[in-house]
């Protein structure tokens, strides 16, 4: 049975088995794909599992003209650690203290050639950390993904902040857009 991955290269959709697990089970394939992954995984973060999470939007989101605007998130595609709280839809929250990868990818529709997209990522409602504006190619829809590496502290949040300098909308697309990572390192 195939499965998709998310932008981080994680399996989606299955349930990760622990190592003590996998050993303890038949040498069949699958029994020894979770103990690989849970190696893996084990060996991101020794001393125990890694921190990660993946949230992806289901539908499109209107923008209007230069107005920032905090995606909101109703997928978690993965989320080990707890940094998703569907109450709080726009945050990822860290759960630990410890440095961290943040990625994110957004496709706008197509707009008018020249005019600008931003996303950005925001800590606690305030400070940007990663920032990039481009201008629009045109009549096309247009891909724009961030990356970022910080010390963030538990309990800070993290939210996708998208504009525009023309009414547009994020689209959504399986897996691809809007899509937040946050990793821990």
């Amino acid at each position: 049975m195939a499965h998709s991955r998310g932008i981080l290269g994680f399996p989606t959709g299955i349930t990760l088995a622990t190592k003590e697990a996998a050993e303890a089970g038949t040498s069949n394939n699958a029994m020894m794909s979770a103990k690989r992954t849970a190696e893996a995984i084990a060996a991101l973060a020794p001393g125990g599992l890694a921190k990660y999470c993946e949230l992806t939007a289901s539908s499109d989101l209107a923008l209007a003209a230069l107005t920032a605007t905090a995606i909101p998130f109703d997928t978690q595609t993965l989320d080990v650690g707890g940094f998703y709280d569907g109450g709080d839809p726009t945050r990822a929250t860290v759960p630990v203290d410890g440095l961290y990868l943040m990625v994110c990818n957004v496709k706008f529709s197509s707009g008018t050639g020249g005019n600008r997209r931003d996303i950005g990522f925001q800590l606690n409602g305030g400070d940007y950390m990663g920032y990039q504006r481009f201008n629009a190619i045109g009549s096309t829809a247009d891909y724009q993904t961030i990356s970022a590496v910080k010390f963030l502290t538990a309990g800070d949040y993290i939210e996708l902040i998208v504009s525009a300098s023309e009414v547009v909308s994020v689209k959504s697309e399986a897996g691809d857009s809007p899509v937040l990572s946050l990793t821990k390192l």
